[in-house]
């Protein structure tokens, strides 16, 4: 017979949060680079052009698997080019296993990372963005459907450098269809004494954090990293 540990954990809901109690998840957003063969790099020894800022995204998962079609059409790329997006521990990227290059100890499975090159027919630098959540995998959690379903976004935390809370966070909302609403808000407007303690700014933002809703921005050049938190309802 199946005993009563086991039958416990079969047994236990998927929701234990009563209706209207809070939680949190924190992210990590972070950058680095390499060079053609996988080698990572300081970024003060890029080509000036591609000393600039990075486009990332949040959740908007209707559209990464489209492509990032608009994604691309709502930020500014510069010299870089968009090469490829993928799930640490799932679909890899073949730099990860080229020579005796030094990439993989900079994620995590179930990161997602989104990877920029200089070219796309003779590249010479990538550029990865990596979103970490801060206990478990961050792809785990966006590809739940029982997350949307049970959660909304009632605030945001950011945690990060002054220049960061000059950059646009776009809301992109999608349809059945595939069209795209967007609107956009400059985390600097919430630098205020109620919403402003230290390095962090706190920004009201409801909303469901479904796979038809993308957070876009750029994380700028001098900054390696940063941290945001969703401060998070039981409906």
């Amino acid at each position: 017979m199946i005993n009563r540990q086991v039958q416990a954990v079969l047994n236990s809901p998927i929701l234990e949060a009563k209706k209207g109690s809070r939680n949190a998840i924190s992210l990590t957003v972070s950058k680095f680079y390499c060079d053609v063969d996988g080698v990572v790099i300081d970024p003060l020894t890029l080509p000036v052009n591609l000393a600039t800022n990075l486009p990332y995204f949040l959740f908007n998962e209707i559209d990464r698997l489209g492509g990032l079609y608009n994604f691309i059409r709502t930020v500014k790329l510069g010299a870089w080019n968009l090469w490829q997006t993928f799930t640490f521990g799932i679909d890899n990227t073949p730099l990860l296993f080229t020579g005796s290059n030094d990439l993989q100890a900079n994620f995590s499975n179930g990161d997602l990372v989104t990877v920029y090159t200089d070219s796309l027919v003779a590249p010479n630098y990538y550029a990865f963005i990596v979103v970490k959540k801060e206990f478990g995998g961050y792809m785990q959690l966006i590809n739940n459907p029982q997350f949307s379903e049970n959660y909304k976004s009632v605030e945001i935390v950011l945690q990060t450098d002054n220049v960061q809370l000059n950059e646009n966070i776009y809301v992109n909302k999608y349809d059945l269809m595939g069209n795209v609403k967007s609107a956009s808000f400059v985390p600097r407007e919430f630098k205020n004494p109620k919403y402003k303690i230290g390095d962090t700014v706190y920004i009201p933002l409801d909303f469901n954090p479904t796979k038809y809703l993308g957070l876009i921005s750029h994380i700028v050049f001098s900054i390696n990293s940063f941290q945001i938190t969703f401060i998070l309802e039981t409906k």
